[in-house]
């Protein structure tokens, strides 16, 4: 299925209204152009492009800075509303605004200290209250799992406003066991992640 890019209003509560664009990558066209691959005269050459990248692909390790856009807007307590942000309804039949779909959602394994990084929904549920869906079976929810188990809250990172390409990316799935996921795996414009 074909689906257009679309711009869609945010919030109530926004300070002014602001238009998102969403649907970026909804068509093998698109999607080649976001990853840099060759124009596809069918779907599947997208996924052979794609897995030929992969396959030369070498991961690399993360770089440590002190400072970064991420601590530019601090909010806390009382300060936060994240329904001041955009957060749209992305599709007909969602059941509210989604401020994380194209996120990147970071969780640390209680038990081996592992990261992931993942691309979970997010949905506002109010001015302080985010719901996160992780699918069963991946990582970020069997990592959830344990947390609950010891009865205890799951601390999760949920950065918004992710290029496209890197939130791709983080969804192809590569197994812990094989690469600690802040290793830069952007096949189409190598370069390492900056952490804090």
């Amino acid at each position: 299925m074909r689906a257009d890019p679309r711009c869609s209003s945010t919030t109530s509560s926004a300070p002014s209204p602001v238009t998102a664009f969403s649907g970026a990558t909804n068509s093998a066209e698109r999607l080649a152009l976001t990853l840099g691959l060759p124009a596809p005269s069918h779907p599947l050459d997208v996924v052979r492009a794609y897995r030929d990248r992969m396959k030369t692909h070498k991961p690399i390790p993360p770089v440590t800075v002190d400072r970064g856009p991420v601590l530019e807007n601090i909010h806390r307590d009382d300060e936060v509303d994240v329904t001041s942000l955009v957060a749209p309804f992305l599709h007909e039949k969602d059941g509210g605004r989604y401020i994380g779909t194209d996120d990147l959602v970071i969780m640390r394994d209680p038990d081996s200290g592992w990261v992931n990084l993942g691309t979970y929904r997010s949905q506002v549920h109010g001015p302080d209250r985010v719901g996160l869906w992780i699918s069963p079976g991946k990582q970020g929810r069997r990592i959830r799992e344990k947390y609950f188990a010891r009865g205890e809250p799951c601390p999760v990172l949920i950065y918004c406003g992710l290029r496209e390409r890197k939130a791709l990316n983080m969804a192809c799935g590569i197994p812990p066991e094989y690469l600690p996921e802040a290793h830069e795996r952007d096949f189409s414009r190598p370069g390492p992640f900056a952490i804090l």
